[in-house]
């Protein structure tokens, strides 16, 4: 299987841009202003350079509507954060590798006891899957 490309990185703004197409779904550049806007003084032809970037990027893909734009992420935020975590364990030797999953595992024991029981039970599901190949 050959590994995705590594994720690049986002500035701030590419950050808030694609938190509110994960949010919103399909927007063009004026919906995801009115909402960026909220959170930070930028001006439309700003938002509008940044959904460029996502899509040069290949994190948006971008579709024509009419006589306009619509934006759309080209990963989930759950796809996103799988990369960003394969992306890090690739850029570790492997003794580093296993220091990052105990501390995940006291990340999540530190959380909460719910998200513990939930990490050990994809572990088991995991183990089961395992031995059925």
């Amino acid at each position: 299987m050959t590994r995705a490309a590594r994720l690049p990185l986002l500035g701030p703004l590419e950050r808030l841009v694609l938190e509110e197409l994960w949010r919103a779904g399909t927007r063009d550049v004026a919906q995801v202003h009115a909402c960026v806007a909220l959170r930070r003084d930028v001006a439309r032809n700003t938002v509008q350079t940044t959904l460029e970037r996502l899509v040069r990027k290949r994190l948006a893909t971008r579709a024509r509507r009419g006589r306009a734009y619509v934006y759309e992420a080209a990963l989930t935020r759950r796809e996103w954060i799988a990369r960003a975590l394969d992306d890090l364990v690739a850029s570790l030797p492997r003794v580093e590798s296993q220091l990052l999953a105990a501390s995940f595992v006291d990340l999540a024991d530190r959380t909460s006891p719910e998200l513990l029981d939930a990490l050990a039970e994809r572990v088991r599901a995991r183990e089961r899957e395992r031995t059925r190949v």
